[in-house]
């Protein structure tokens, strides 16, 4: 499955490959948590209020992200989106 990244403009910034270990967390009373774990081959900054939609909703960085170069060609992300409970909040 892929997965696009887009800035707070609607701008594409990244597709992703999530790995197996990726999660969504949802429960009543709590935040909705995308967590999500990936490599790509360019660095790409992750910003506040860029998003992903996943199964009907969209989520959000709340907090900049900054990716670990794993070698001269990859760098690893282990990002978290939130959904619309945590971003109102």
């Amino acid at each position: 499955m892929e997965l696009n990244i887009y800035n707070k403009e609607g701008q594409l910034k990244a597709t992703i490959s999530p790995a197996d270990s990726s999660t969504l967390a949802e429960g009543l009373m709590a935040d909705y948590i995308l967590s999500l774990s990936f490599v790509l081959f360019d660095r790409v900054q992750l910003d506040v209020n860029d998003y992903v939609d996943f199964l009907g909703k969209r989520y959000r960085m709340l907090e900049a992200y900054i990716p670990n170069q794993k070698s001269t060609i990859e760098w690893s992300y282990n990002t978290k989106f939130y959904g619309i409970e945590s971003v109102i909040r």
